[in-house]
């Protein structure tokens, strides 16, 4: 979940009239909002949360529908997925995945500027109610302050031509986790083209001042790694990764290699500390493409919790 951090806050925007689906024509008793998502870099996505609240009783007795108003220009290397609670009478809480395809090279079609937002149209008798997004989840993100829960049950609101096989499930569930910084599913990564890794660790035979830390990249050309500990953190020993050659100094462990590591490699390490490191605090990864000369890859991931 590499470089940098974006939350960027959406509004619903104003109310407009929109055509009778029946009839085709115009109907001014038929009034819609629009909550526009930003479209993710393509190989990431956006995980986007927002309530909806009914304006009358009448409305609050029926599921407001959810149509995606800007289909046509979508095209074939995006999907929508959305999981939809009812947490009380007349509200409902939603949490949207907006995943985007990077088409493989041979058949990429030069862009223009970044891709226009999804449109997601909602009746205007409910209200949309502090919404929020994050976007590009697959870099460093700021945690989302609302429940993303990976396992949650979730519908396709669109899907283009190159997500036809895909079950809304697998992207819903991907969007959660990167946005939590969690591991997920390499697969799922390379389906959409996208590059990243993530990061997780666990407690060592149950000894909490013992970890053992995993990672996984799907790129190439890595051949060093640093893992970066909280403030107050203190490294005391270590059990290196075959092939890598490492040392520690307060916080910081740096491993090095004379050669690359496989894509999809997983990465173990064993680490010693003076005192638990705390529980579910961040770990900073960065990775080296020059043995460690410098570390332009940076991505996170948890301590045991």
């Amino acid at each position: 979940m590499a470089r940098g951090l974006t939350l960027v806050l959406v509004a619903a925007a104003a109310v407009a009239v929109v055509g009778s689906a029946a009839h085709g024509a115009p109907d001014s008793t038929v009034k819609t909002q629009t909550l526009k998502l930003k479209a993710p870099a393509a190989g990431d996505v956006t995980v986007a949360h927002f309530l909806v609240k009914a304006k009358t009783k009448k409305a609050a007795k029926k599921k407001p529908a959810f149509k995606i108003g800007n289909r046509a220009s979508l095209g074939a290397d995006f999907m929508v997925v959305a999981s939809v609670k009812r947490p009380k009478k007349g509200t409902w809480d939603v949490t949207a995945v907006v995943a985007h395809r990077k088409p493989p090279a041979a058949f990429r079609v030069p862009q223009r500027g970044d891709a226009k937002p999804v449109l997601v149209v909602i009746d205007a008798q409910y209200a949309v109610v502090n919404p929020s997004q994050i976007v590009n989840t697959v870099e460093i993100n700021r945690v989302p302050t609302f429940a993303c829960n990976p396992a949650a049950a979730a519908a396709a609101w669109y899907r283009g031509a190159s997500f036809a096989l895909t079950p809304a499930a697998q992207p819903f569930e991907f969007g959660c986790e990167t946005a939590r910084e969690l591991p997920f599913e390499m697969d799922y990564l390379d389906k959409i083209g996208g590059q990243g890794c993530w990061l997780g660790g666990d407690y060592f035979m149950g000894q909490k001042t013992e970890d053992i830390f995993r990672f996984q990249c799907n790129m190439a050309g890595i051949n060093a790694f640093e893992l970066d500990f909280p403030a107050g953190t203190t490294i005391t020993n270590h059990l290196a990764p075959p092939g890598f050659a490492c040392h520690f100094q307060g916080a910081e462990e740096q491993c090095v290699s004379a050669n690359q590591i496989p894509p999809r490699a997983v990465v173990q390490i064993n680490l010693r500390f003076t005192a638990e490191v705390q529980e579910n605090s961040f770990v900073g990864l960065k990775l080296s493409l020059d043995h460690g000369a410098t570390f332009p890859e940076q991505y996170r991931g948890h301590a045991p919790d």
